[in-house]
């Protein structure tokens, strides 16, 4: 636990450092070439490994360190409400680059756990054949896919059943 918080707190304090660099380059390259794209890269980096809330407030400071570092280059808007519009404009763009990043790793952490509840040893009574999941709690094989993948099963019966259960050429059940 300790060392997922030390790794989350170096990958965002790595990612206040590109943001701020990425800062100086938009300074340094004037108000005339847009880098605000490379926001994104911090952004979502630290969205991936901290989550949508660190995401969020490194758009933040990433639409104030651009909003810095034009102003500082001397941008100079033909209205002053512009300059906001951009600003906004921006930042609408970071916080989708958060919600796509965290929506992506929402859906690989879904993927991960069902690939997690099809893996390893799954036990199955040898009496009635139903499946105990990681809680001990016992079901039959369509519910437990049900419940676990994102499989549906489909009746059927399958050759073997079919010739056991009717005769050749009557029709009528062999058991019966």
């Amino acid at each position: 636990m300790k060392s997922t918080r030390v790794y989350r707190f170096t990958v965002a304090g790595l990612c206040l450092l590109a943001t701020a660099g990425v800062g100086w380059l938009d300074y340094a390259s004037g108000y005339e070439i847009s880098t605000f794209p490379l926001y994104a890269v911090p952004i979502a980096i630290l969205t991936w490994s901290a989550g949508a809330g660190a995401g969020a407030l490194l758009a933040l400071a990433s639409g104030a360190t651009w909003w810095l570092a034009d102003r500082s280059a001397g941008d100079v808007y033909s209205h002053p409400w512009v300059g906001y519009v951009n600003a906004g404009a921006r930042e609408v763009f970071f916080l989708f680059v958060v919600l796509a990043f965290a929506y992506g790793r929402r859906t690989v952490n879904l993927l991960r756990a069902q690939v997690r509840n099809l893996s390893g040893p799954v036990t199955i009574c040898q009496r009635c054949g139903r499946i105990a999941d990681l809680e001990g709690h016992w079901s039959d094989l369509a519910s437990y896919l049900q419940t676990h993948t994102a499989a549906r099963p489909v009746a059927k019966v399958c050759p073997d059943c079919a010739r056991e259960a009717y005769a050749e050429g009557d029709g009528q059940s062999a058991k019966g």
